[in-house]
């Protein structure tokens, strides 16, 4: 379940406290269903995005999408795959699944 850290504010705390497990669980799984395909955290928030609007993903934030992403990768369920440069010139990593 997710949680704040120790040092943020309040409303962190009272935020992570209202997140609905089994919501958590479903944005979790529509995540690991699409990094099937690899793709960075840019790809993959544009890619959730459209899949809320086809109303097949639930709602979730920006960071809500890369928190879950993370917890993911920390449960040894999607992988690192490569490097490569954005838009802006940054190097970011490409996560995948590891269950296809």
């Amino acid at each position: 379940m997710p949680n704040a850290r120790t040092t943020d504010p309040l409303e962190s705390h009272l935020a992570a406290a209202s997140l609905d497990h089994f919501r958590v669980s479903n944005i979790a799984k529509a995540i690991h269903k699409m990094l099937q395909l690899p793709m960075s955290d840019e790809e993959l928030v544009e890619a959730y995005k459209r899949n809320v609007a086809l109303g097949v993903a639930p709602k979730s934030s920006e960071s809500g999408i890369r928190t879950r992403r993370n917890e993911l990768y920390l449960k040894g369920l999607i992988r690192v795959v490569g490097v490569a440069t954005n838009g802006n010139g940054r190097q970011v990593r490409i996560w995948e699944s590891l269950e296809k």
